[in-house]
């Protein structure tokens, strides 16, 4: 089980793009995988419970779960689909609440 859990150490996709990880997010979802969609629910809520209000924590989780939604979609679509959940919902909850500077980070950073 810990050689699986070696393979989530590995760095989020999007630094292909130049973003820098300022969380560990990538690495919480990736053990969170391991342990299917309960686990995945659970660290999601803890997360969005923490930083569902600070513009880069929030707009990394968004950036993860769409990742991880990709990641899932041929070789389990359930797992895809919860992500893919989670990610619309925090991405209408931040399109809803998030004003200004903060929507304008998200925006310019996940386009």
């Amino acid at each position: 089980m810990f050689g699986a859990l070696n393979k989530y150490a590995e760095v989020p996709p999007f630094t292909q793009f130049g973003y820098e990880p300022k969380t560990t997010f990538w690495g919480d979802f990736g053990v969170a995988d391991v342990y299917g969609a309960s686990a995945v629910e659970d660290t999601y809520k803890r997360s969005f419970k923490s930083f569902k209000d600070d513009k880069i924590y929030g707009t990394e989780l968004a950036m993860v779960l769409n990742h991880k939604s990709w990641e899932h979609a041929d070789s389990n679509p359930m797992l895809s689909k919860v992500y893919a959940d989670l990610y619309y919902k925090l991405h209408n909850y931040i399109l809803d609440n998030w004003k200004d500077e903060d929507l304008e980070y998200y925006l310019s950073t996940t386009d």
